[in-house]
């Protein structure tokens, strides 16, 4: 009785060590998707620029001045009014970002206002943005203009959503779609369209780069998972 003990346990520590391995490879691939995620990407590229015809200033349309990370200076005496260092999408114009590598979740936009940041009635604000997936391009001012080729990511707005001037910056939490993304779209929706307003004023936009080369296939990653499956099957079964 006891050898017969002995033997099934030694049997069933045996299936235990066999089947581990494809389940800790299921497990470890399944933890190397997830940390796939990079860090947080500055644009590096205004792929496409249009102010629809909105008069500024020449700093104001500079399409650099929306790239890498957020130029906050102020001076002491009205908040950031030094600052020059963003990009006016014009009343209803719209811009298309590039990060030079995929992204997902969440966009942060930090936008600068000189006016009357009391509330958003006050000074009025907004952008639509929109992610797309586009291996190459050669039209894009026609892409631009079709926003049923772009997937709806949510609204911002520069005060309320205290884009405007602040470290943080603003993010479309809750609002961004699943999937994995190439390119940002921002269109201005400016309800306030007064002469001297020239829109949504972008000083920075940031995204969650995805490096895609570690992220296994579909199929490949459903593989491992039935190996492991069928591992701890036949490990409960005997």
């Amino acid at each position: 009785m006891t050898d017969t003990v002995a033997t099934q346990n030694s049997f069933s520590m045996n299936n235990v060590l066999r089947w581990a391995p494809a389940g800790a490879m299921a497990a470890s691939i399944i933890c190397a998707a997830g940390s796939a995620q990079a860090a947080q990407l500055y644009a590096t590229d205004v792929v496409y620029y249009d102010n629809n015809g909105t008069s500024m200033s020449s700093y104001r349309d500079n399409v650099e001045n929306a790239l890498g990370s957020p130029e906050l200076t102020s001076d002491s005496s009205n908040g950031y009014s030094g600052n020059k260092d963003f990009l006016s999408l014009g009343i209803s114009g719209r811009a298309v970002f590039d990060f030079g590598q995929s992204f997902s979740g969440d966009v942060t936009i930090w936008e600068t206002t000189w006016g009357n940041k009391s509330s958003q009635r006050s000074y009025d604000e907004r952008i639509d943005i929109y992610y797309g997936n586009f291996d190459s391009v050669t039209n894009w001012e026609s892409l631009a203009e079709d926003l049923t080729q772009w997937t709806y990511a949510g609204e911002i707005l520069n005060i309320a959503d205290n884009a405007y001037n602040t470290a943080q910056g603003a993010t479309n939490a809750g609002e961004a779609p699943d999937g994995i993304f190439n390119y940002v779209l921002v269109v201005d929706k400016t309800t306030q369209k007064a002469d001297s307003r020239d829109g949504f004023d972008v000083n920075a936009i940031a995204v969650n780069g995805v490096d895609t080369k570690d992220v296994p296939e579909p199929a490949s990653l459903l593989g491992l998972l039935v190996v492991g499956a069928v591992g701890g099957c036949r490990f409960l079964k005997r």
